[in-house]
Order: C-alpha cells, then sequence, then structure tokens
C-alpha cells in the first residue's frame, strides 16, 4: 500500500481511533483528502517540513509541515501535538506510518473546532454535504490563495498564481480518492476468500485427564534365595486336578507363578 493509499482510506474512513468516535464523515474526508493532495501530492512531505512557494511580507521563506502545510503559529501547535506523542523529532521528522496521519487527522479536528470554529462553521454543522459545498471554506481554513491570480514573492513583488489549476486539482483528487476506496472495499472480501481455512489438529485420545490421580504402581517383590526356597517345596499328597499343572503358564513351579505374578493367591502349602 503507498503512503498516498495509507492517508486517503484512514481519513476517509477513519474506524474509531483515541477519542473513540468517528473524526469525519465521508463527505468531509473527501474534502481534506482533496486539499491534502493539493498541498504535497501525497508525498513524503506530509511527514516532514517544507518551504512554501510564497513569501511572507518580508520576502523571508515560510516553512510549512504536515499534510496541510501549516505554518508559523500553526505549525507551533502542531508540533507539540505531534512530539507529545512521541510522532515528531526536533528536526521536524515524523514516523512514515498510519499513526502519525492518524495524529494528525486529530489536529485538523481539534483546530477546527477551536482557532476555526467560525471559518469552519458550515463545515462542521453539515457534514453531509458534497466535497464541492465545502471547498470554498476548505480554501479559507488552509490558507491557500484561492481565486487569487497572484501570490507574495521576494523583496515585496508579486508572481503569478493559478488558481483554476490548484482547484480542477483538488476535484480530480476527490474523484481519485472516492475510486481508491471503492477498490480497496472490493478487494477486501476477494481477498478474505482466497485466504484458506486452516485446518483443525485432530484431537489424541487420551485415557486420563491431564490433572486426573494416577493408580500407583504394583511392586512386583524380588525373588530373594530365600523366597526361591518356599517356592521349591513340593506337596505331599494328592496333586489334586490335572488341570492344574497347567496354570504355570510355562513356569515350572506353580507357588513361584505366584511370586512372580506379585504374590496374588499364594498360600503356602
Amino acid at each position: 500500500m503507498t503512503i498516498a493509499m495509507l492517508c486517503l482510506v484512514r481519513i476517509l474512513t477513519p474506524p474509531k481511533i483515541r477519542t473513540g468516535i468517528t473524526l469525519f464523515s465521508e463527505s468531509q474526508a473527501l474534502a481534506i483528502g482533496g486539499e491534502i493532495g493539493r498541498e504535497n501530492d501525497y508525498s513524503d512531505v506530509m511527514f516532514g517540513t517544507h518551504i512554501d512557494p510564497a513569501k511572507d511580507k518580508n520576502g523571508n521563506n515560510i516553512k510549512n509541515g504536515g499534510v496541510l502545510s501549516w505554518n508559523r503559529a500553526r505549525y507551533a501547535k502542531f508540533q507539540k501535538h505531534m512530539m507529545d506523542r512521541g510522532l515528531m523529532d526536533k528536526n521536524g521528522k515524523m514516523p512514515k506510518t498510519q499513526a502519525a496521519l492518524d495524529a494528525q487527522a486529530e489536529f485538523i479536528k481539534k483546530e477546527m473546532e477551536s482557532d476555526y470554529s467560525g471559518t469552519m462553521k458550515n463545515f462542521l454543522n453539515n457534514p453531509n454535504l458534497s466535497p464541492e459545498q465545502y471547498e470554498a471554506e476548505m480554501a479559507k481554513y488552509v490558507g491557500w490563495a484561492r481565486g487569487q491570480t497572484t501570490i507574495r514573492g521576494k523583496n515585496g513583488t508579486r508572481v503569478a498564481f493559478n488558481s483554476a489549476h490548484h482547484e480542477q486539482k483538488v476535484k480530480n483528487n476527490v474523484k481519485e480518492i472516492q475510486g481508491l476506496a471503492r477498490t480497496q472495499a472490493a478487494a477486501k472480501p476477494a481477498q478474505e476468500a482466497k485466504t484458506p481455512v486452516a485446518k483443525k489438529q485432530a484431537k489424541t485420545a487420551t485415557v486420563f485427564k491431564a490433572d486426573a490421580p494416577r493408580p500407583a504402581a504394583i511392586k512386583v517383590p524380588a525373588v530373594t534365595p530365600e523366597l526361591a526356597k518356599i517356592a521349591s517345596k513340593k506337596p505331599s499328597g494328592s496333586q489334586g486336578p490335572i488341570s492344574d499343572s497347567f496354570m504355570g503358564q510355562g513356569v515350572s513351579d506353580r507357588n513361584l507363578a505366584h511370586i512372580m505374578a506379585g504374590g496374588l493367591g499364594y498360600r503356602e502349602f
């Protein structure tokens, strides 16, 4: 995703950020996005500072910063807003991240509702007008020379300025943002459909639960010489049924077999 797309999509449809409320309506966001593109073409300038094409009343350079080229007293407030959030260094550089764009969008809303609440009254009170209906007040808010044919140059001179070109650029940007937003919205479900569903691992059968107590092991007594001597005793008298002779299962002495089985059922003859 390009830096432009990061900016456009997030400002166009900001889900919910620090304040827990949506910052702008779709029409408002489109109007703001159009001005961002007019100011800096969605370039890396959004994350740093640059020199304004116009000069101040003394013919000196004006330093701009951020997505809407804030300068002078406005830039000082913007700088504090970003530095308080750890998103700007002492040289005015910001990380090229979504967090930096989110914070700049927050500053726009905060400034509109405070220092520019009069200028932006229509914008703030009527969030669902068309983007074109916000163009004049957005130009006043940003502070560019809309409708002018010249701007200040060096040493008190005036230089040509093509306002019509900039106005058309805003309109083109709005259309581009709308197209990009539609493309991304259509691509999301298609991408989700392509994502393979992970197979569930077969469960292994267990005899005992993990925390269930185990029965104690049966201790088989060792065949000591004393036990061997007991086992070797021959019974006197009747040998009993012939079938008993097969109970040893390969062990010749029945008593020894009982001992080896843990003494179960053993009795001395």
